[in-house]
């Protein structure tokens, strides 16, 4: 069963809520608007190496790293040699691996081998995924500035054990 609302009850409704709105963004008090853009980030430097004995695989998987870096406008890419914030090495790149977990989904598998070095520290890392490799190289692309902020990121000293006598 439905209930009409009551004209009188609906318009005190509007009045309470018109009130409400008012005394919530008081016309005395104007809140600023920014009217600049934030500042945007800095560009992220990004070395992209194979390792020797590589393999054409894992060049392939460069050049495919080196494109989905180039296509972003926060990354750039090192000059060959040059500085880094951080460098991605391809250390080789294996099909028809039987990774596991293994990926989900349909047709070969691939692994590929690798590391992240950002200042002093090296992290190695192993992909396994099924299909082509430009879809897993632009998502590494897309997260290499959350990657290298971790990774710079001061490590917590281990809190001395405290003894109980």
């Amino acid at each position: 069963m439905t209930r009409a609302i009551s004209v009188p009850l609906a318009a005190g409704f509007l009045v309470a809520v018109a009130v409400c709105v008012a005394c919530s963004h008081p016309a005395s008090d104007p809140k600023p608007v920014a009217t600049s853009p934030a500042a945007p980030a800095a560009v992220l430097v990004v070395g992209v190496g194979v390792a020797p004995g590589g393999g054409p695989e894992a060049d392939a998987w460069a050049k495919e790293l080196r494109t989905a870096v180039g296509a972003r406008d926060e990354l750039r890419l090192a000059a060959e040699g040059g500085a880094a914030d951080i460098v991605v090495r391809i250390e080789k790149v294996q099909r028809d691996a039987k990774p596991t977990p293994e990926p989900p989904g349909e047709g070969e598998v691939v692994v590929m081998q690798g590391s992240l070095t950002s200042g002093e520290r090296t992290h190695e890392f192993t992909l396994s995924y099924r299909g082509a490799a430009r879809p897993q190289a632009e998502s590494l692309a897309r997260n290499l500035r959350a990657i290298e902020k971790d990774m710079s990121a001061p490590i917590p000293e281990a809190s001395p054990k405290s003894s109980s006598r």
